[in-house]
């Protein structure tokens, strides 16, 4: 059944057709599919590999600062 789109004065003045309805609910849910496949994929990024990585870079951090102190100590 299309639907009317109505003016303010009660005159229908263009018609959505069943198709075209058909059409846009169809490209609402390719784009909420496509959100959905983003949001895993974020989430697939949150693995333990992500852990392991920001534990290495505070490792590298501790090194480096380790290394100016040591440096620091040697100049004085």
């Amino acid at each position: 059944m299309p639907a009317a789109i109505l003016a303010p004065d009660g005159w229908e003045r263009a018609k959505v057709g069943e198709r075209d309805t058909r059409q846009i609910i169809r490209q609402w849910n390719r784009e909420i599919d496509a959100q959905r496949r983003d949001e895993a994929e974020r989430q697939a990024d949150r693995g333990p590999w992500r852990a392991v990585s920001w534990l290495a870079l505070w490792f590298l951090w501790l090194g480096v600062l380790a290394l100016v102190v040591g440096l620091m100590r040697s100049l004085h």
